[in-house]
């Protein structure tokens, strides 16, 4: 069987790649509306539990229905670990900073993804990268610091939340990068969410708050995550 990490459209896989970064970051700042909307329903833990439930249901099944196994050795490798530490890391703090800070400035510090992600390839997997693409990482990085404007009191301290979960899902997706291509991107995104599922359920040990039954509305909040978790990685 073929590693679904493939790049299977007609376009270059550079521009492929780019087209779907920018469709994960559409996705990511539509799923921050909604999860900052059921955080002032649910408690966090209760949120990130009920994303890695769902969420893992949903890449089980489509893994299943594509006849991938989702229980693999590969899934234990030492790469995997280093990506499920950055995932837990990323999403946790990320929806601590959409419960706590203002959305404006939280989702600007998520659109720095790709620029870290971009200088972790160069760094880590020596890929190379000219003074045009330095140039952009540059103009990138000036562009988040304009936008959020931290002498203007958007960039509080508790934004070093939205930082930190920021550089987690940048390491989350070098590490996916890297991962086995064995492992397609419904079993990546299975093992991402079950991550999600462990990450809320430690913020509960700490938290210890009293789950409540999310009321009808708060179910329809939850959707855009599984967009933005199932897009394939090319190589």
């Amino acid at each position: 069987m073929s590693s679904s990490h493939e790049n299977k459209t007609p376009l270059p896989a550079n521009l492929a790649g780019s087209l779907w970064m920018i469709a994960a970051m559409a996705a990511f700042a539509l799923e921050d509306a909604f999860v900052k909307q059921a955080a002032r329903q649910l408690p966090v833990s209760e949120i990130l539990v009920l994303f890695g439930i769902g969420g893992a249901l949903a890449f089980w099944a489509l893994a299943v229905f594509n006849g991938e196994r989702v229980f693999r050795r590969e899934a234990l490798s030492p790469v995997m670990q280093v990506r499920f530490g950055f995932e837990l890391v990323g999403r946790l703090f990320y929806i601590l900073a959409l419960a706590l800070t203002p959305l404006s400035a939280t989702t600007v510090i998520l659109q720095a993804t790709p620029i870290f992600v971009v200088l972790g390839a160069a760094l880590f997997f020596g890929e190379k990268v000219g003074w045009r693409r330095w140039t952009a990482i540059l103009v990138g990085l000036v562009g988040v610091i304009i936008v959020l404007r931290p002498d203007s009191g958007s960039f509080t301290p508790l934004s070093l939340l939205a930082v930190i979960g920021m550089l987690g899902f940048s390491g989350r997706d070098l590490a996916s990068r890297a991962a086995p291509a064995s492992l397609s991107t419904n079993v990546l995104g299975f093992y991402g969410f079950v991550t999600i599922l462990i990450a809320g359920l430690l913020f509960g040990l700490w938290e210890q708050p009293v789950f409540v039954t999310p009321p009808p509305t708060a179910f329809s909040l939850f959707w855009p995550p599984f967009f933005s978790a199932s897009l394939p990685i090319p190589r």
